[in-house]
């Protein structure tokens, strides 16, 4: 397995912690320009990072490129309408994808985003045993819930933050409104 990222930092930190030789691998490279030679990829992985990509049609035309035939494309990532459409217009103008499965995994994710937010979980264990006076604990842990997608599974912020929020001293939502998360799977013909 090679897992693959833009930043130079992750990458060195993937390849100190987590790599196993040949049999995982950390290399720098941009999803729109993949560093793979043509039909040399069995399974294509991309979770929650293409919403990032200034040209999406090019990410998913990189992806054709780079699978064997027959191999797969395996995509996650989160929506706003906007893009959907956008999505749905790049998978269809992308010569060499089937598209056979979209399965909308929203529950899922607001499910396990909770999970993180609850008292008691590791989130809030960890939050717990750093030295902070307690209201720059509730602004360190809006900002995380923000980040890890508080807002999409429903986070009210608490009334100290709605108040700091109105003064400008922190963001009170992240973004633009998320629609939904979806997985979808497209086969290389």
């Amino acid at each position: 397995m090679t897992g693959l990222d833009l930043s130079p930092k992750a990458v060195a930190r993937g390849t100190a912690t987590l790599s196993r030789g040949d049999a995982l691998r950390f290399v720098h490279g941009d999803a729109e320009d993949l560093p793979f030679e043509d039909g040399s990829v069995d399974v294509l992985v991309n979770i929650e990072s293409s919403h990032t990509y200034p040209d999406l049609g090019k990410f998913l035309s990189e992806a054709a490129r780079v699978l064997r035939p027959g191999g797969y494309l395996s995509h996650i990532d989160v929506y706003t309408r906007q893009r959907t459409a956008t999505m749905k217009q790049a998978a269809a103008e992308t010569e060499g994808l089937e598209w056979t499965a979209d399965h909308d995994i929203s529950d899922r994710v607001r499910a396990a985003v909770r999970r993180r937010m609850a008292p008691g979980s590791h989130f809030r264990t960890m939050l717990g045993k750093q030295r902070m006076n307690p209201l720059m604990r509730q602004v360190v842990a809006h900002s995380q819930i923000l980040m890890f997608g508080g807002m999409f599974a429903g986070y009210q912020p608490p009334s100290t933050i709605k108040a700091l929020s109105k003064l400008g001293i922190v963001p009170w939502m992240s973004g633009l409104p998320m629609e939904s998360y979806r997985h979808q799977i497209a086969v290389r013909r």
